[in-house]
Order: C-alpha cells, then structure tokens, then sequence
C-alpha cells in the first residue's frame, strides 16, 4: 500500500470535528475525547450511506450548473482552509424539496446565520465556511434562479458567482458522475455534509438540518460579536424566481426583506 492509499484510509474517531456516535475510545487513535463530545452534533449517515464519517469525501464527477463543464467534486474542495457545507440539495423540481432548499438558503444567508457569525469584518461570505450545492433534477430543466441566492452569491464588481452549483447529470463527453447512487444520497430527499478543511467528512444529517449544522460549528469556533460580516448577495434577484420556476412569491418576498439588508 503506497503512502498515498494509507492517507485515504485514515479513519478519524469522534471529537468535535467528527460528529460520530459511539465511545470516542474504540475509535481512531483511542484517545478518551468524550467530556468535549458531549454537546457535539449528531450525525445521520443514513443520509448519505456510502460517506464515511472521520474518513476523505469520495470523488464522482458533477456538472457546474451554468456550462456543464464536469468536476470531480474532489476538485471543488480547493485547500484554502475553508470549511465546506455541502447541500445535495435533491430534486428541486418538486415542491416539498423546493420548500426545503428555500427555507434552508434563507437561514444560511441571514444575518445572524453561524455562516456570517464566523466570517471576519469585510471578508467574503465564503472566505470560512463555503457553501456548495449538488442537485439531481435535470440541469436543462432549471438554471440558477430555481435555487436560493445563497448559492449564487453576487458581487457588485464581477457578478454572480457560478461556482458554488452542480448537478448529478450526464456530461457532454464524459459519461454520467452519479454521484447521488455512489454517495448512498437519496436523490428526491438529498442531504448536507459538512467537510473539514483537509476535504474529511465532519457531520452528515438531512438537507434541512440547519440547527444541527449550526451546532456542529458551535462546538469548536468563536464567533463575531456582531455575527458577521455584510456580504453582497443580489437583494432584488430573489423576486425573479416567480417567473423561473422558484418558490412561492409569497417566500421570495421574505427573501428580498431578508436579503435586502446585506
């Protein structure tokens, strides 16, 4: 086995990085971290049941939503010192789904989300904790605006940032990732996975399960006073969902009062 392939199984116990149940001494390397573990988040690996908790988030290739082009998602996972909260956010087409992702985006991007809480003053709202998003529906049948604006963040000087959206789709040229049947990831209901920085699998729990990512953070980061940092994500684009397929006016509304204040 060559150094590499003993890197990629290294199985991290539970601590407060790793949400894994079970005693934190029949894990890892058996080191006694239960006392820091005890207000930890719980995972859900059923989740997600081919990602292994404290293990390297395996690789399929994914479409970026915008040109198609396809990534391995393993190259999404630049080493810049981020923490990721990956959403697989399932088929949005549906509106149980869509309802979910909405609710979901909104609480991420608000301004007392544990996101901004732990961004510095005047740093971009993906500088510590980026969010990324992996949807199963048919990339031809929507496009960025049938997802929250959390997930296409705008700037002033360059624009939306089609970055941070993928789907589980058929490449052009190169075959199909899927990605969801690989991950164990029921692609109508999805999952979130939170990723460390060394690209390890954290915590995983249902698509919606924000308390519980919010949680997972508090266990080990100190935040803001003021809860963060006033990023620019598009004010006004939420209202365009209306006529693209997004939510109810009635949520994209809530949006625009939400996200009006960045």
């Amino acid at each position: 086995m060559s150094k590499t392939d003993v890197a990629l199984a290294v199985d991290y116990g539970a601590s407060l990085i790793v949400a894994k149940e079970g005693p934190t001494t029949e894990q890892g390397d058996g080191t006694d971290v239960s006392s820091s573990t005890a207000k930890a988040a719980v995972s859900q690996e059923k989740n997600a049941s081919k990602v292994k908790l404290g293990m390297r988030m395996p690789s399929f290739k994914v479409l970026n939503q915008s040109d198609a082009r396809p990534w391995h998602f393993q190259e999404l996972l630049k080493s810049n010192g981020c923490w990721r909260v990956a959403i697989f956010t399932g088929n949005i087409l549906t509106e149980t789904q869509k309802k979910k992702v909405w609710s979901l985006g909104e609480k991420l991007a608000a301004q007392d989300s544990f996101i901004r809480k732990y961004t510095p003053a005047g740093k971009s709202i993906s500088s510590v904790i980026e969010v990324l998003a992996v949807h199963s529906a048919p990339r031809t049948e929507v496009d960025i605006f049938n997802f929250p604006p959390i997930f296409r963040p705008f700037s002033e000087t360059s624009g939306f940032d089609y970055s941070k959206l993928f789907v589980d789709d058929v490449s052009y040229h190169e075959g199909h990732g899927h990605a969801y049947e690989e991950y164990g990831i029921d692609p109508q209901e999805g999952c979130a996975i939170i990723l460390r920085p060394d690209q390890y699998v954290g915590w995983i729990g249902a698509v919606d399960d924000y308390e519980m990512m919010a949680r997972y953070f508090a266990g080990f980061m100190r935040g803001r006073d003021d809860g963060g940092m006033k990023e620019s994500i598009d004010a006004g684009d939420a209202l365009k969902c209306v006529d693209r397929g997004g939510p109810a006016a009635d949520l994209a509304e809530k949006d625009r009062s939400v996200l009006g204040a960045m």
